[in-house]
């Protein structure tokens, strides 16, 4: 008899620990689901961040390419050539550079542009002419000019000659967009 004692005043005692332990185990759960989707969220509104910046980037070039065409061709109509865009700039950088030797290799399309592989090859007398050369040639919008390297080399003159080679990107453009 001295079980049931036991049993009848221990037992409802259990009952009532495990009911917490049950109620305790389920929070637990419900927290770690909560805390799953917080995640889950957190991590799509950094992607959709990250989404808004590279639109707001693409506008840009937008905007800037229509401006471009608008202010120095008086185009409209986005019904032009970037072959046509990228040898004007050619024959601009050749104008400019007259001591400069400019190669240019044969037009390549990728990736939704068109490119113009160039070498320049310039003699250059002191540092300031050459961030004057590296400035111009980088200071193209559109098309671009690309700067893959550039290097300085000494001629057996005593000469400086300045390197630099890259490429004209100009983006496809279709009329209908």
């Amino acid at each position: 008899m001295k079980y049931f004692h036991y049993l009848k005043t221990g037992f409802p005692l259990y009952i009532a620990g495990g009911a917490i332990l049950g109620i305790a185990i389920s929070v637990l759960v419900i927290i770690h689901r909560y805390d799953r989707h917080l995640s889950v969220t957190l991590d799509t509104m950094k992607n959709i961040g990250t989404r808004k910046e590279e639109i707001k980037k693409q506008i840009h070039d937008m905007d800037s390419l229509t401006g471009y065409l608008r202010d120095k061709f008086g185009i409209t109509s986005i019904d032009i050539n970037p072959e046509s865009l990228v040898l004007k700039a050619l024959d601009e950088m050749k104008n400019n550079f007259k001591e400069a030797t400019i190669t240019a290799a044969a037009f390549e399309e990728a990736d939704g542009v068109k490119k113009l592989p160039v070498e320049i090859k310039s003699p250059v007398q002191n540092y300031k002419a050459i961030t004057d050369i590296v400035g111009y040639v980088e200071s193209f919008r559109l098309p671009r000019y690309s700067v893959r390297s550039i290097s300085v080399s000494k001629e057996q003159a005593g000469g400086v000659i300045l390197n630099i080679q890259g490429e004209f990107v100009a983006p496809l453009i279709t009329a209908g967009g």
